[in-house]
């Protein structure tokens, strides 16, 4: 495993980083570095763009997932050179969304097998990336999320040990994702949204319980209330949470979701289905009682307008829109098709690629 580098942000689940580095040193990877830091991370990232390693695994949480993504594509628009190059993860965090949705293995011994035979037999999938830019900053993502997603991951954040060797540190575990959305679901003074969304050539999909349509257009203004938007190239969010059901990771378009519920009581209701990403079933209810629907659009391009200060997050990393009515916040999406080179289990490439094999 000699073309392979290996991060560690030990900061993630520090019980597990000594046995991750026996199991990577019994399997050959002898390339690893632990990156305690942002800027560890961002500086070994920059290090692996001009070395003549092909790939990079990262050990980590969101956050950790999320930079190393930003540094590798912002490398890659300065050199070309770099396309080839391919990333990969583990599964070191408490929501690994990007690790779930490419279907990465729990347990951590399977996951570095399967990266030795992956990284051997050069499997790995060209995906869609999502270039958001603000007035702040310049991003590059797999999933955007607007209004109470957010809000219940600003809580969640907030809920942290006050003694012990995790001091300060945000608790981790499902039970505190459960209450802080028990928290703000039942505390939110801010349910509805107001957005302003205009989308740029895509369609509008319907999946019904008998027939599906698209519905193709060159440009849509919309102005909506609605508790949650999000957009993504991957379906999952966190804990197998399949907040975008329906994408594809390669077509060369994002993915926009509409909650456009009315009341807390619909998304108590529809919980589950919506944790599942049964939207046909929800819609189905919902659609002749005016309670609003999930909408689904595919486009290149999306400006969101905020008209007062919420969350959002991008890639599980949260940011405030600094909005007031006469002074709205805006968000531009970009897709960017074939962008990032993933590294992926055998098992999922040899199921998108039943051709090879013919």
């Amino acid at each position: 495993m000699e073309n392979t580098l290996v991060l560690i942000n030990p900061k993630q689940r520090e019980q597990k980083v000594k046995k991750l580095i026996k199991l990577l040193n019994d399997e050959g990877f002898k390339n690893y570095k632990i990156c305690p830091k942002k800027k560890d991370i961002n500086r070994e990232v920059k290090n692996f763009c001009v070395s003549q390693f092909k790939y990079l695994l990262i050990w980590g949480g969101d956050g950790t997932v999320h930079r190393a993504i930003n540094v590798l594509t912002r490398e890659k628009t300065i050199n070309e050179s770099l396309k080839d190059k391919a990333i990969g993860f583990f599964k070191g965090g408490s929501g690994n969304g990007i690790q779930e949705s490419y279907e990465i293995s729990g347990n951590i011994k399977t996951q570095i097998l399967n990266y030795k035979e992956s990284i051997k037999k050069n499997y790995f999938i060209t995906t869609d990336l999502i270039k958001i830019t603000s007035k702040d900053f310049i991003k590059y993502t797999q999933l955007v999320g607007l209004g109470l997603d957010a809000e219940i991951l600003e809580e969640r954040r907030n809920n942290r040990y006050s003694f012990g060797k995790y001091k300060d540190q945000v608790k981790k575990g499902f039970l505190n994702y459960f209450f802080s959305s028990l928290k703000v679901f039942f505390g939110s003074n801010n349910f509805l949204n107001d957005y302003l969304l205009t989308f740029y050539e895509g369609y509008y999909l319907f999946f019904g319980t008998r027939v599906n349509a698209i519905f193709p257009f060159k440009k849509i203004k919309r102005l909506i209330s609605a508790p949650i938007v999000e957009t993504g190239t991957r379906p999952y969010y966190g804990n197998m949470f399949k907040i975008c059901p329906y994408v594809i990771c390669n077509d060369g378009y994002m993915d926009v979701y509409l909650y456009c519920f009315k009341h807390k009581l619909t998304i108590l209701l529809n919980i589950i289905d919506i944790y599942f990403g049964q939207h046909h079933r929800i819609n189905k209810r919902f659609e002749k009682k005016n309670k609003g629907i999930i909408e689904h659009y595919k486009v290149k391009q999306l400006k969101i307008k905020v008209y007062n200060p919420i969350n959002f997050h991008i890639d599980g990393e949260l940011f405030k829109c600094h909005a007031g009515f006469n002074n709205p916040y805006t968000l531009t999406l970009k897709i960017l098709p074939e962008e990032l080179n993933l590294i992926v289990p055998p098992a999922f490439y040899n199921k998108f690629h039943p051709f090879e094999y013919l």
